[in-house]
């Protein structure tokens, strides 16, 4: 049911068909007969381990991005490493994540490890619709993708709901009362930070931290972040209420 809601979530709550079509392609994922294949507008990588944690439980989600470095997995993002084979070896039992466009050049050497028989990795693969695609990768073609809609595509109170819900999501991440997402927090998201779902759970998740902690500095040490990054971030969303 969780797993459910949150596909209507992302989807649409009267899309019933593309909650359907997305189920059966998690289906093929959960037993490995094909790669979970996401698209949309936004950065996807955080649908994907949203999507990994409800369906694929309790294994490892390794990211293999190229463009960043080796980190460790924090509350704001997961696990990257960018040599394709170390991180095809941290998600057994669990899922590798890639982003098409951002495919390291030695992937195509790792891609048959995933058909083998044995082999006890999933891969999502995160397609951007924005970026021209020429060279898109073999492993995209599954039949029947997950399109994550453009936030702009749904209801106003579509929005309402996803924001909300999004702060029940960062309440439970961080572990702090329901009072530290108001209604004025609400408010906020959807006039500064509604641009994306992504954009949407960050910025909850963030909100969260600042109302619990008191002030940016703590908040920052909480998200495992640098201060001024957060200060840089809530700064350019001309807020509209002093934290």
């Amino acid at each position: 049911m969780d797993l459910q809601s949150y596909l209507f979530r992302i989807l649409g709550w009267t899309n019933s068909r593309g909650v359907d079509h997305a189920l059966r392609s998690l289906t093929l994922a959960r037993s490995r007969q094909a790669a979970l294949v996401i698209t949309g507008t936004g950065d996807l990588v955080g649908i994907a381990l949203s999507l990994h944690r409800r369906a694929f439980p309790p294994g490892p989600f390794i990211l293999c991005d190229r463009k960043r470095h080796d980190t460790t997995e924090t509350v704001r993002c997961p696990t990257n490493i960018m040599n394709p084979l170390d991180a095809f070896k941290a998600a057994r039992h669990g899922s590798l994540c890639v982003r098409n466009h951002r495919l390291p050049v030695e992937f195509p050497a790792v891609k048959t490890m995933f058909q083998d028989s044995l082999c006890a990795v999933r891969l999502i693969v995160c397609v951007s619709e924005i970026i021209n695609h020429s060279h898109t990768h073999a492993l995209t073609s599954v039949p029947v993708p997950i399109r994550v809609p453009p936030l702009q595509e749904r209801s106003s109170r579509d929005l309402d709901r996803i924001v909300e819900e999004y702060g029940a999501d960062a309440i439970s991440t961080l572990g702090v009362d329901r009072l530290f997402f108001a209604a004025k927090d609400h408010k906020w998201i959807v006039e500064n930070a509604a641009t994306s779902l992504t954009e949407v759970e960050k910025a909850a998740l963030r909100l969260v931290a600042i109302n619990a902690t008191g002030d940016i500095v703590s908040a920052a040490h909480r998200l495992q972040m640098s201060p001024i990054s957060l200060r840089r971030w809530y700064a350019r969303r001309e807020p509209q209420n002093s934290y």
